[in-house]
């Protein structure tokens, strides 16, 4: 192949190039960093926030699929629990179900929190409006007056 003709074929190379190694680009050629993103419900607490360390337990349920683990070391900022959702449901609204109970050896436990809500579920974009993944999210706090207090989903359209 001359000279001339390979530098006229080497745009086809970079693309093909760049679509085998996974490399995309935006219409303004902007890369996208392809860091990706699940579509789901997250709740975040305080452990100090529910007694001593483990003394109750949390649990999060997104329509009839629930979590729960214990509401951890109070030593620690923040504890988190996220149920996955499927990112066909786009943003739509979702059943959220909160219950922390008491780790009471002698019977179930005290109920210290139940709340519910009905979000509409956020689109997020990590890589901006242009490049995927596009997750569906919500958020919230486990608050122990307030229930569940809606927190802002970092959302891009």
């Amino acid at each position: 192949m001359d000279g001339a003709r390979a530098w006229r074929t080497a745009p086809a190379w970079v693309t093909l190039a760049a679509a085998l190694t996974g490399c995309s680009s935006t219409p303004d050629d902007r890369a996208c960093t392809e860091i990706g993103a699940e579509s789901g419900v997250t709740l975040a607490w305080r452990p100090a926030d529910f007694g001593d360390r483990d003394a109750a337990t949390v649990k999060l349920c997104v329509w009839e699929r629930c979590e729960e683990k214990p509401s951890g070391n109070p030593k620690e900022p923040e504890a988190l629990l996220t149920i996955p959702v499927s990112e066909k449901i786009g943003g739509d609204h979702v059943a959220v179900r909160l219950t922390v109970t008491s780790r009471d050896d002698e019977d179930e436990g005290e109920v210290i929190v139940k709340d519910r809500a009905i979000p509409r579920l956020a689109k997020y974009q990590p890589n901006g409006p242009d490049c995927e993944p596009t997750a569906w999210q919500a958020a919230f706090r486990a608050d122990p007056e307030e229930g569940l207090v809606a927190e802002k989903v970092a959302a891009r359209k």
